[in-house]
């Protein structure tokens, strides 16, 4: 942060620096010095084999990473990592918003309105989330007479997918739905993306308080703690075990008081009527009826949307018609063993409108993940408002 209290002059003084990054993913190995050579760095590359036992595989995306310079401030390298070894990586795997913006515009703003890739970079941090993106780079480019020069050098372009880079989990990136610019996020897993969509739907809500109903171990957790907006969450799921690990992986025993008083954690069933579930705003149960015998779902629907009765519910699925696509799984077969069922678009589409007509929510459906023509996308979801 440029203080010293011992001492207080150092942090301000130039001073010879090098720094060694490994492991950083990238694209390409131009992409670094795009990025810091406009900084004055001198950048050198070490490139990693995506097999040494295996040759002609060629060189994997992952490089180790030398930067000098002959005279920069502690506090400016330390900010210009901060910023772009996240845009090289592009694996931000939190919520992005408002908060991320400011970050950018708070260590980026003595900086990147120079840097001749600045456009490049906004977009790529906060993840081509137009919502975001063009606003934040008006506010970096405010009295800047040669803002309109923001593709007076070659822009730097995603690269085209390598094949053996490219999986299954590369997909749109849906999750910001009428924000996000069409784009494909390398490595972002169909999980990962359910998140990132229903964390957006709730944060679009701006809702008080929300109900994670069979939270696991805490992915969705984490994502609406980053959303200020909120002041209570409440996470449940029948596994104790499950519920041990989220508050691992939360570090609830390590959370500032204040922190703290916004999330609890709970076991119970959706199954049995329970009075905690009452007077919420939002609840999502993502990935959670699948696990459930259909013959249950009607004691789920009356705990829910019966006796809890939040203003908006996010349910999600998989989607059986997406199934005859995994070359693993056999006809009928399920995609994990817990399983109970799996619909498809048309069953889906049927329990929701059902559900939605005996307790007076109105019902909106949602692909999750791209979609592929005549079987949809791999997941779906129903969003029920009233």
């Amino acid at each position: 942060n440029g203080t010293c209290k011992d001492k207080p002059d150092l942090p301000a003084q130039a001073l010879p620096l090098a720094v060694k990054v490994a492991v950083v993913s990238a694209p390409g190995p131009d992409w670094p010095r795009r990025l810091f050579e406009p900084l004055g760095y001198e950048v050198d590359i070490e490139t990693t084999p995506l097999d040494p036992t295996v040759p002609e595989w060629g060189d994997s995306r992952y490089y180790t990473l030398h930067l000098r310079h002959a005279g920069l401030r502690l506090q400016d390298v330390l900010t210009h990592l901060y910023v772009l070894l996240p845009v090289l990586d592009n694996d931000k795997h939190y919520y992005i918003g408002e908060h991320e913006a400011e970050k950018l515009l708070h260590r980026g703003g003595d900086w990147l309105p120079q840097h001749p890739e600045r456009g490049f970079i906004t977009r790529r941090y906060l993840r081509y989330l137009a919502a975001y993106v063009n606003p934040t780079l008006e506010r970096l480019m405010e009295g800047d007479e040669d803002s309109s020069v923001d593709s007076a050098s070659p822009r730097m372009e995603e690269p085209e997918s390598n094949s053996l880079e490219t999986t299954a989990a590369q997909v749109t990136d849906d999750a910001m739905r009428g924000l996000a610019e069409s784009t494909l996020q390398p490595k972002t897993s169909l999980h990962d993306q359910r998140l990132q969509q229903v964390a957006h739907e709730i944060y679009q809500l701006a809702p008080k308080r929300v109900l994670d109903l069979g939270c696991g171990e805490g992915k969705l957790l984490r994502l609406l703690l980053r959303q200020p907006k909120i002041e209570y969450i409440l996470g449940m799921d029948v596994s104790h075990q499950a519920l041990a690990r989220a508050a691992q992986r939360l570090h609830l025993d390590e959370m500032p008081p204040r922190q703290r008083t916004r999330i609890d954690l709970i076991q119970g069933s959706l199954l049995y009527r329970d009075d905690r579930l009452a007077g919420f705003d939002v609840a999502a149960l993502v990935e959670v009826i699948e696990h459930l015998d259909e013959n249950r779902l009607a004691a789920l629907e009356a705990v829910v949307f019966g006796q809890a009765r939040p203003a908006h519910v996010f349910v999600t699925s998989p989607n059986a018609d997406y199934n005859q696509l995994f070359e693993k799984l056999n006809a009928g077969e399920f995609r994990h063993d817990d399983h109970r069922f799996e619909w498809s678009r048309a069953e889906f589409a049927a329990w929701a409108a059902g559900v939605a007509e005996r307790h007076g929510y109105q019902l909106r459906l949602e692909n999750m993940g791209e979609e592929v023509e005549g079987v949809g996308a791999p997941s779906q979801m129903a969003v029920f408002g009233i």
